[in-house]
């Protein structure tokens, strides 16, 4: 459900402040630093929530940490996507692009739920 929350923020974020690029593969490798920050976040959501579950204190406390750190990362990533592309909001394609491009590199994300996996693949169908 948290993951679910994370790349719907994500994406909504990305739709309305973001939108036509220089090509797929610029895009592509300006968005894979994010994909791969958003997978650990992921990772990390996983491994708290288990460690939730067994009430294991010390370990929520390291893994509450890394996702802070991770946080403040996709903070200064998403900040460097806007500074490079963030003039291109109102573009109707690049935020098709955009959603594209995201999708398939977070579908790399070993640490997806099957809910999640099936909500991203069927998105890129559309």
């Amino acid at each position: 459900m948290i993951i679910r929350k994370v790349l719907l923020t994500a994406g909504i974020m990305a739709g309305i402040l973001l939108t036509g690029c220089s090509g797929n593969k610029e895009l592509k490798k300006s968005i894979e630093p994010i994909a791969d920050a958003m997978c650990r976040f992921i990772d990390i959501q996983n491994q708290l929530q288990t460690a939730m579950d067994g009430n294991d204190s010390t370990r929520i406390d390291s893994l509450s940490t890394a996702r802070i750190k991770v946080q403040e990362e996709m903070t200064t990533l998403n900040e460097q996507f806007m500074a490079k592309y963030g003039d291109k909001k109102n573009d109707e394609k690049f935020l098709k692009d955009y959603k594209k491009v995201m999708n398939k590199a977070l579908l790399d994300c070993p640490h997806l739920s099957t809910e999640d996996r099936e909500m991203l693949e069927k998105s890129m169908d559309n």
